[in-house]
């Protein structure tokens, strides 16, 4: 079984390949990419909400909601949203895959084994704003121009030079964080939402994605090409639509 991080270095190499093919906007093809990696890769639909596609069979408004994916890595279980856009990513699209998630969340959390991490993005690009939207709701945010977040804060990331210090991988890792920890089921049957960050306190912790992000980057800054000849080596059966 793949790691989370692993899993999410895939799909952004994924994201890269889609692009690089000339294919953003094509979002089903970018759906038959994830798919046929993630059974090439193990990374199976898991029954921990009773569905491949709906996340669960019964949400809490009883409505049902469609799903591109739920899997099983070591670390956790991914809901994944993948989208494939030229230009910005709409907000409605992430705010739909915020609210569908929270439905079914909201009934199904009792049958839920470890921690769930919600994916969202492909190709395509977020606004500030929405990247703060994404980090106050804990969802990982794929876009093909940084690395995910949960990929910086790893501590088995290999650095071209100096590596995130233990404080700044923590607050890397609070953009990513699973649903217990933003929707938090108290004993009585309640819920629990944490007070919410500032929006300095989110721009801090963005400033530190992007600049860290940027220095990932420089692992292959130096050799043009590079990085294609790692997608492909990582990812070579993803690589074709």
């Amino acid at each position: 079984m793949v790691s989370f991080t692993s899993f999410l270095r895939d799909l952004f190499c994924l994201a890269n390949a889609h692009l690089a093919a000339g294919e953003a906007g094509d979002g089903r093809a970018f759906e038959r990419r994830v798919e046929r990696h993630l059974a090439a890769t193990g990374v199976r639909p898991v029954e921990v909400f009773s569905g491949v596609r709906s996340l669960g069979s019964q949400s809490l408004s009883g409505l049902y909601h469609q799903i591109d994916a739920t899997g099983a890595t070591r670390e956790a279980v991914v809901i994944g949203e993948w989208k494939a856009y030229r230009g910005s990513i709409p907000k409605n699209d992430l705010m739909r895959f915020k609210a569908v998630t929270d439905d079914y969340w909201l009934r199904q959390h009792a049958y839920a084994v470890g921690p769930v991490m919600r994916v969202f993005g492909g190709t395509g690009y977020v606004s500030p704003a929405l990247r703060r939207y994404a980090a106050q709701w804990g969802i990982c945010l794929i876009t093909t121009d940084r690395w995910p977040s949960p990929l910086l804060a790893s501590e088995t990331t290999a650095w071209p030079a100096a590596a995130p210090d233990r404080l700044a991988r923590r607050y890397l890792a609070w953009l990513a964080r699973p649903l217990d920890a933003v929707c938090v089921p108290r004993p009585d049957g309640s819920w629990s939402i944490p007070k919410p960050a500032t929006e300095a306190t989110i721009d801090h912790f963005l400033a530190l994605h992007d600049r860290w992000s940027d220095e990932l980057w420089r692992r292959f800054d130096a050799r043009p090409g590079s990085f294609d000849d790692w997608v492909d080596a990582t990812i070579p059966w993803g690589t074709a639509a």
